[in-house]
């Protein structure tokens, strides 16, 4: 194409925006024109190859993944504090969590909590076990975010188990503290 050059590209997705993070960032990608080729691989790596007019001096593609973050999405839904007595084992304290959720006809989606989250020290002093898996939390994902407190555990709740994380109603809160 006279006038053009072919330019490659990549957007790191973050781990923590989930199925909405590749739909923006291919959203984003398809904007542009000349899109010759769009590569996702497992690892959140989205590759692209595309033509821009040789006038266009910085052809890269900025993508907000801010309001996808687990802070924005809790945010923007309602947060219920648990309070609960001291003392109560952490594998007693998330069936308590559980229990909500079912009680107000909503279904699990994911747990949140701060970036250097002291959940596992949490549960290894509650019950003398370390977890060894740090992506998962009683089968669901364990999503953090820098904004929320590390002390904070949260159970994100929806409508559908099929529902996305962005879809979140209410979150469950509890704050965790080590005896």
């Amino acid at each position: 194409m006279d006038g053009y050059h072919e330019v490659t590209g990549a957007i790191h997705v973050p781990a923590n925006t989930g199925i909405e993070g590749f739909l923006r960032t291919l959203r984003k990608v398809l904007m542009q024109a000349y899109v010759q080729s769009i590569e996702v691989n497992k690892a959140g790596l989205v590759t692209f190859r595309r033509f821009v007019p040789e006038s266009d001096v910085d052809p890269q593609i900025a993508v907000d993944f801010d309001t996808l973050q687990p802070y924005a999405i809790i945010r923007n839904a309602r947060v219920l504090e648990c309070a609960l007595p001291s003392g109560i084992p952490s594998p007693v304290i998330v069936g308590l969590m559980f229990d909500r959720v079912a009680k107000d006809d909503l279904c699990p989606l994911a747990f949140a909590s701060g970036a250097a989250t002291v959940l596992w020290d949490w549960y290894e002093a509650s019950t003398g076990y370390a977890l060894t898996t740090k992506e998962r939390f009683f089968g669901l994902p364990l999503l953090t975010d820098h904004l929320l407190p590390d002390t904070a555990l949260l159970l994100c709740a929806g409508p559908t188990r099929e529902s996305l994380f962005s879809e979140t109603r209410v979150s469950y809160k509890i704050e965790m503290e080590i005896l």
